[in-house]
């Protein structure tokens, strides 16, 4: 019956913490530090029974001062719901109550047959008014009465209800339930029992109830119920926070979801995960006019950063996020301009953190400003206290970054902001420019070969931060693997160079430098298990170079082979080959052969314990020949024991295929056949168009979907002169060959075609032909999503209007679910550069997926 709007799922924004400048061109939040605080007149709701109490929803219940008998009556109305016009507010009230299991009596000790009201309707086409009233003895209904109102009746009308009983005569009953909707829903229908009839809410519906009662028999007395004639109301106040708004209301025992805290000479908003009377959590705040409309006008410059002071106490996991977004008119349309979306991190005191609102154009100017702040669908009993919530500018901050030995600069440094997701990189020169807002930071500095920087700053002005970073030097008493091929990939393919620097521990007696090593290669597949070389023939193409013994330090190089078997590389020492001058080589075995994986010491300082499933360099999995590479890049993943799932291939200028299940330690073996089972071609010549997976190879692939997109599809194609057919692995696709039956989601946009397979993989390939063919089971509307790549937004041309927009990264995680609300574009500044799919849910039900990249 109740109607929640968790809007901050579907909406996309970003927040910032710390103090504010006093001279900004922007303006600032109404009540940011929400010290003011009022009773708020939400309605009047008829006393004794149960209404809409939502802000955006009260105007489904109004009191009415055209009456039967008497001076009021109620009006019910079907109104929109601006936020999802698929789903309006209902008009209703309920004598009686609600929990999981259904509806709940009021006490009512008497015996009826049938239920009395008197009305006045205009039901829109396709819609039902509804009537319920359910008898109950000991929590059992005991009788049920149910009417269906169409039409329209400027006059009052008095309709008589019989009560249908479960023993066939009437039965004292001690408690009864009524409710009046002015639109039908199937819930009513499932409660009742009757099955639904073609009815569906329709915005506009009208319904004005007065002088409901019960009769028994044929004795015309009336039985009443509380507040049956609508004579008396109560008028409704909220406490919160002037300028915000929430679903206190929605909970009428225990804790209020925001209430006002003031401890320790902090004060400010507390909000609180707990359970509405219909059964949702609803801890979240939001900013909203004095006509309950979320959301402010907001007509000064886009500020450049949001601050807010916090202590987040979860109960599980941590769901709580701040949101932010302006909106501007584009097209004559109100439309997302910019803002952005940060989760909070829990913290037992007071913290200020900072970010910067992104993706304004630059001759925009916003006119709406939305602020929610959300702790989640789960956890109940979470807890977020707020003091402070205020725009602030943002500074330039410049790292440079240098070796302390040297003074030279060092590349590729990653710097972690706190609170921020992802990492800065500094450049060729060292260098990297980071914009903050005000407030203290912590940061971290790591780079291969030396050791992780740790410091703190605190942003007043545009400043330089100077980083010296001491390179690493290795535990003379430690086994120590320095991977330095370049790319430090974690991840080595066929083909690929593998090149290491080894220091072995100490060894009694010392051993000799320029002494020669003897050496198998090994391979682990797992933390301590490993296969001799015997087993593994294959690791390197060819016998790889290992140099001579120098300070305990040695190399080893070479071409990666294509091995049958996974896992990591690694070394197996079993004597040193010792140079005794003229009289030649004499072996000198080691107390005990020394074994041992290969780590990878990007990021760390080097590994002690062997085994170590951290940083390990994974040989054996191979992918198809060409210029194919994988997103998100091998070397970029620092343990390959917990990748998530989901991996695309992609062929530049040909296309790729994403699997978004697939994850490489897991399927490691299955990955070592790709070269053999997986094949993708763009090229208008040759072999054409196709992507194939022979399952003979990957039987793994069987029950799992993949998207795929193809490019260089020639320019004047249209969606229709494109058919995708499916024939045996190898096997040249033609206009003879049977279409696809498993795929679907065809979208074609700057040369690339991109469709989506369930399963039962083959050869696929597109046929283009001179007249248009018709594509089974897909009626494509028009529709653009643009640039590809992009940078800081997608736009999206459509005739066919957008209800929904999703992307979701190559692991699976959706990123942004928006409701498009007439908008033409969303803001993508705070997304990393990767692959990601984007799926728009038109009205008419149809979806369209296309495969994205992000520069």
């Amino acid at each position: 019956m109740k109607k929640h709007l968790l809007f901050t799922v579907s909406v996309l924004f970003l927040f910032m913490l710390g103090n504010i400048l006093t001279n900004a061109q922007f303006a600032q939040i109404p009540n940011h530090d929400f010290s003011e605080w009022e009773d708020k007149f939400l309605m009047s709701k008829p006393q004794g029974w149960h209404t809409e109490v939502a802000p955006e929803g009260v105007s489904s219940i109004q009191k009415s001062e055209n009456a039967v008998d008497g001076n009021f009556s109620v009006e019910f109305t079907t109104v929109e719901d601006l936020k999802d016009e698929d789903d309006p507010f209902i008009g209703f009230a309920i004598l009686g109550d609600f929990n999981e299991d259904g509806p709940i009596g009021s006490p009512w000790e008497n015996t009826a047959d049938k239920f009395h009201f008197s009305a006045r309707y205009d039901v829109k086409e396709n819609d039902a008014a509804l009537a319920v009233v359910i008898l109950y003895s000991d929590s059992d209904p005991i009788g049920v009465g149910f009417l269906e109102i169409t039409g329209n009746s400027d006059a009052w009308e008095t309709f008589e209800v019989p009560i249908d009983f479960t023993g066939g005569t009437p039965t004292a009953a001690d408690a009864i339930f009524v409710a009046f909707l002015s639109s039908a829903i199937d819930v009513v229908y499932e409660i009742v029992g009757v099955t639904p009839g073609e009815y569906s809410p329709v915005v506009g519906s009208y319904l004005n109830v007065d002088q409901v009662y019960l009769t028994l028999g044929e004795d015309p007395t009336p039985i009443s119920i509380t507040n049956g004639s609508f004579e008396e109301w109560e008028d409704v106040f909220v406490y919160e926070p002037v300028g915000w708004g929430s679903y206190n209301l929605e909970v009428s025992d225990g804790l209020l979801p925001v209430t006002k805290f003031d401890e320790d000479g902090v004060s400010g908003v507390k909000i609180t995960n707990v359970m509405s009377d219909w059964g949702d959590l609803v801890g979240v705040l939001f900013l909203q006019d004095n006509d309950f409309v979320r959301g402010v006008a907001y007509t000064a410059d886009a500020p450049p950063a949001i601050l807010i002071s916090y202590k987040y106490e979860p109960t599980g996991a941590p769901e709580a996020s701040l949101y932010v977004t302006f909106y501007g008119t584009r097209d004559g349309e109100e439309a997302e301009q910019g803002g952005g979306w940060f989760p909070l991190e829990p913290s037992e005191e007071f913290v200020q953190k900072g970010f910067q609102l992104h993706d304004f154009d630059n001759d925009f100017t916003p006119e709406r400003l939305r602020i929610n702040l959300w702790l989640g669908e789960n956890n109940e009993g979470s807890v977020l206290y707020v003091s402070n919530l205020e725009f602030a500018e943002v500074y330039d901050i410049t790292f440079r970054v240098n070796d302390q030995d040297t003074g030279s600069p060092v590349q590729w440094a990653n710097i972690y902001i706190e609170g921020h997701q992802w990492p800065w990189q500094t450049g060729d020169n060292g260098i990297a420019d980071i914009p903050l807002p005000i407030g203290n930071y912590n940061f971290t500095i790591s780079a291969m070969g030396y050791n992780t920087y740790t410091g703190t700053i605190n942003v007043t002005e545009n400043d330089d931060v100077f980083v010296l970073m001491t390179p690493f030097v290795p535990d003379p008493n430690e086994l120590f693997i320095d991977i330095n091929d370049g790319d430090a990939d974690n991840v080595y393919f066929e083909g690929d160079f593998f090149s290491a620097n080894i220091t072995l521990p100490p060894t009694d007696p010392a051993i000799p430098d320029n002494s020669e090593l003897v050496f198998s290669v090994v391979l682990f597949s797992g933390p301590d298990t490993y296969f001799e070389a015997s087993e593994v023939p294959n690791v390197f193409s060819d016998t790889p170079v290992v140099s001579k013994i120098n300070g305990n330090a040695f190399s080893i190089s070479g071409d990666i082979g294509n091995n049958d078997v996974t896992g990591v590389i690694g070394l197996k020492i079993t004597g040193i080959m010792i140079d005794m001058g003229p009289g030649g080589m004499v072996e000198q075995p080691l107390p005990e052969p020394i074994v041992f994986p290969v780590f990878d010491t990007y990021e760390y300082a080097y590994y002690s314990q062997q085994g170590s499933d951290r940083g390990m360099a994974i040989v054996g999995v191979s992918i198809p020949d060409g210029d194919i590479t994988s997103h998100p890049h091998f070397s970029q993943i620092h343990d390959l024991y917990n990748t998530d799932e989901g991996i695309t291939f992609i062929r530049e200028d040909h296309g790729s295929i994403y699997f978004p299940w697939l994850n490489i330690i897991d399927n490691r073996d299955q990955l070592a056949q790709l070269s053999d089972g997986l094949n993708i071609s763009a090229a208008p010549n040759g072999q054409g168009f196709f992507v194939e997976v022979d399952l003979n190879i990957l039987p793994f692939l069987q029950s799992h979907w993949v998207d795929v997109a193809l490019g260089n599809i020639p320019e004047g194609t249209a969606v229709d002169d494109i058919m995708v057919v499916r024939t045996q692995f190898g096997e040249t696709g033609s206009p003879a060959s049977p279409e696809a039956n498993n795929t679907d989601d065809f979208y074609l946009e700057d040369g690339v075609f991109s469709f989506r397979i369930h399963g039962g993989f083959s050869r696929y390939s597109l046929v283009i032909e001179d007249e248009s063919v018709s594509v089974p089971n897909a009626e494509l509307p028009s529709v653009s999503i643009f640039p590809n790549p992009f940078s800081n937004q997608i736009s999206i041309s459509s005739a066919e209007g957008i209800k929904e927009i999703r992307m979701t990264s190559i692991n699976g995680q959706t990123l942004i679910q928006e409701h498009m609300d007439g908008k033409n574009s969303i803001a993508t500044s705070h997304l990393p550069a990767g692959f990601y799919i984007v799926t728009l849910v038109l009205e008419d039900g149809s979806v369209i997926n296309k495969p994205m990249i992000k520069k």
